[in-house]
């Protein structure tokens, strides 16, 4: 009975409540690698990035995908579709309906590497319809009433603050500025009422209004 699930180049590892590993969750591919996991509304699944051995078709990049919590049903949510794309950071809405996810593109122009593009999707289950958010975004946690993400905004690659946005991707404003290093993996507590992060320094400043 896992209390935690840890996502590690062993696989998805299952914890008890005081950390210590109980098994693996499912058997992955040899060279699999998943991060990012994540549980779904109901409970039942984990979702979580994969990146594996380059694809015959689509080349190197990372998918998003799913398991029940007792190991069964494994399945392909996302795939990537190119080589070099790579999708991330799984989160549901508290419906279950919208799936919000990072895509990270590398950009090559006259057959040389540019840069790369890095945008907020949302993904429709039930209609399958699917829209980009964000630009220069990355890393979406969304809020409990789901009407508000939070995201990792992003200059020339590097993160540059934490914003917020509608869960449609409207009116995108930051939330902190100039006020950590290294900042990732926001998180909203499960009744909303909290926005943890991980980051370095401490010179924080107020939230803009």
């Amino acid at each position: 009975k896992a209390t935690f699930v840890l996502a590690n180049p062993s696989g998805l590892v299952c914890l008890d409540e005081t950390a210590k590993p109980l098994g693996r969750l499912l058997d992955l591919p040899a060279q699999a690698a998943p991060s990012f996991p994540s549980l779904d509304p109901s409970g039942t699944q984990i979702l979580f990035a994969i990146t594996k051995a380059p694809d015959p078709k689509t080349g190197f990049g990372t998918d998003i995908e799913a398991v029940n919590i007792d190991g069964t049903g494994h399945r392909v949510v996302v795939a990537h579709e190119a080589e070099n794309v790579f999708y991330d950071s799984p989160r549901y809405d508290a419906t279950g309906t919208f799936l919000y996810f990072h895509r990270n593109a590398a950009v090559v122009k006259d057959g040389k590497y540019v840069g790369n593009e890095s945008t907020i999707e949302r993904l429709n289950v039930r209609t399958n319809e699917r829209m980009r958010l964000l630009k220069d975004a990355a890393d979406p946690t969304v809020s409990a009433d789901g009407r508000t993400i939070a995201f990792i905004h992003l200059t020339n690659g590097q993160a540059d603050g934490l914003w917020t946005a509608d869960a449609d991707g409207g009116n995108p404003r930051p939330l902190m500025r100039d006020t950590v290093f290294y900042l990732q993996t926001p998180r909203v507590s499960p009744v909303g009422d909290d926005l943890a992060f991980s980051a370095a320094g401490n010179n924080a400043a107020p939230p803009t209004p």
